[in-house]
């Protein structure tokens, strides 16, 4: 067996009552403010200091509801840009985190290893449905990034492995053999995008995949 490393339709957001809310917060204010003035003893009309103060929450709520509208605007943008973002990978093909890969009928079946802080040694182990293993290989020392690698779908016994779908693992130890945080990533075809929920997701053969845990894109 040989495992080898290669290399080293948008939606529109529900309206928000945020904004109205506060509108209608400061013109209570602003009422408010008016009839304090209007009814004030004037024998005893309001202090500079309490009129100043009064004013300056005046203005505090004013900025608060020009915040909460530069808010908005914001979401809604980021929203739409993560949107145009997932229906740009439609047809492509992404890297993401698996614990299977699929073996052609010829040829390799590729995947990725990413380490956040590299490893003095990486193990692949190629399981089949019943959990025995089939294959499994050391690619040795690593540095932090992103490396491809193969397996070329021969197993321990150096005969073919059948055609099909098998669970694989990873896992990474540094010079000290204390284990290192490693995660296998698989290249899925994206063939459909999902918008309903709260994060775009891409769709694949092996289900939906969230956009933040798309690590790349491929082809």
């Amino acid at each position: 067996m040989q495992i080898s490393n290669i290399a080293s339709s948008a939606t529109t957001a529900a309206p928000s009552t945020t904004h109205d809310q506060a509108q209608v917060d400061k013109l209570q204010f602003l009422k408010l403010l008016t009839t304090q003035l209007q009814y004030q003893d004037p024998m005893n009309p309001m202090a500079n200091t309490e009129f100043t103060a009064q004013l300056a929450q005046f203005s505090s709520l004013e900025q608060l509801t020009d915040l909460n509208k530069g808010m908005e605007t914001l979401i809604a943008a980021q929203a739409g840009t993560a949107n145009l973002q997932a229906l740009s990978y439609l047809g492509h093909q992404i890297a993401a985190p698996t614990h299977h890969l699929s073996l052609p009928e010829s040829g390799d079946a590729p995947f990725q290893v990413q380490l956040p802080d590299g490893a003095d040694d990486v193990v692949v182990t190629v399981r089949d449905a019943s959990g025995g293993v089939v294959a499994t290989n050391h690619l040795g020392a690593l540095p932090p990034g992103l490396h491809a690698a193969v397996w070329d779908g021969q197993t321990s016994d150096a005969a073919r492995a059948a055609t099909g779908d098998y669970a694989v693992e990873v896992g990474a130890i540094d010079a000290d053999g204390n284990p290192v945080a490693v995660q296998l990533l698989g290249n899925q075809q994206v063939t459909g995008i999902d918008l309903s929920g709260a994060e775009p997701a891409v769709l694949t053969p092996r289900g939906s995949v969230p956009l933040s845990r798309v690590v790349q894109l491929t082809e």
